[in-house]
């Protein structure tokens, strides 16, 4: 019994060491270094059975415009520039002033699905690898999409 509560404190300390040693290691380093997602996660409104294979366009923030084409057969796959996640696209943009709005072209699985207009945003900012690791800044939007032609 004793030996048993001495290593159960000894990888305690470990785990801690380890914990602690991550979180230096972490300090200094600019919040993309870690995460490499700061922007849009455009949440769909695909209809039932529909998949997510493909999304392109653009999203035009404070003037500068932000072109993305991906397709990833393997959901959660990120590219840098967008990523498919169930029915979210996730879209690489300068965030950081937190637009109210994105003008977003949008075209899903090869123009099955489109949307054109205003993408109104909420933010929320999280530390998912604890303090001093990066932030994610992300702005959620949801999409009604219309049928393409």
């Amino acid at each position: 019994m004793r030996l048993h509560k001495l290593l159960s404190l000894l990888f305690a300390a470990l785990a801690s060491l380890a914990g602690a040693a991550l979180l230096q290691a972490c300090e200094g380093l600019a919040c993309n270094d870690i995460l490499p997602f700061e922007g849009l996660a455009a949440h769909l409104d695909l209809p039932e059975g529909v998949e997510l294979t493909s999304a392109e366009g653009h999203a035009v923030v404070d003037g500068k415009t932000y072109e993305f084409h991906c397709e990833t057969p393997d959901r959660g796959a990120y590219d840098g520039v967008c990523g498919l996640y169930d029915s979210v696209v996730s879209i690489r943009l300068d965030a950081s002033k937190r637009p109210s709005t994105i003008d977003l072209s949008l075209s899903i699985n090869g123009g099955a699905f489109t949307f054109e207009g205003p993408a109104r945003p909420t933010y929320e900012v999280s530390e998912p690898w604890g303090k001093g690791c990066g932030h994610a800044m992300a702005g959620d939007a949801a999409i009604k999409l219309t049928p393409g032609e």
